[in-house]
């Protein structure tokens, strides 16, 4: 995911994400402005889960593309996004239609205020990020194997 330098992201850090916004879906009509805004929260991670597989815990800002308007960079940093995406906010909603509890473990690949051109800086840091999956995710499934679920 791209990460942001002015909330203390660095490549390959890993976030734990549980509240969920959507940074491009804008509807500029009064009323039907917050249709589009999409803001969830699906469950509350535990502070032991977080400190435990060292990572931080973040919230999540998805839009469709790569890029970023001045738009979405003015909601993404009113939000205080840790994180943006293209697909956790998607994620969240189908789990929270079905009733289903979640949470997503993200990897920065790219600091979006960074000043490096996005996509090359993606492909550059990708094994970075899933080297960091790869050691957080486990911690993260063991954490959950021993506690309930509804308390992660």
């Amino acid at each position: 995911c791209g990460g942001f330098k002015a909330m203390e992201g660095e490549i390959g850090s890993a976030y734990l994400c549980a509240n969920f916004v959507n940074h491009d879906r804008r509807i500029p009509l009064p009323g039907f402005d917050a249709f589009g805004v999409g803001k969830l929260e699906t469950l509350a991670l535990s502070a032991d889960l977080v400190a435990s597989v060292g990572a931080r815990e973040g919230l999540v800002s998805t839009g469709d593309s790569l890029d970023m308007l001045k738009e979405d960079e003015n909601y993404i940093k009113e939000h205080k996004a840790t994180c943006k995406d293209m697909e956790g906010a998607a994620i969240a909603y189908i789990c929270h239609q079905l009733e289903v509890p979640m949470f997503a473990l993200k990897s920065v690949t790219d600091l979006v205020d960074g000043g490096e051109v996005t996509s090359e800086e993606f492909l550059k840091n990708l094994g970075t990020a899933a080297k960091s999956l790869q050691e957080t995710l486990p911690k993260v499934l063991a954490f959950i194997a021993e506690k309930p679920f509804a308390s992660a």
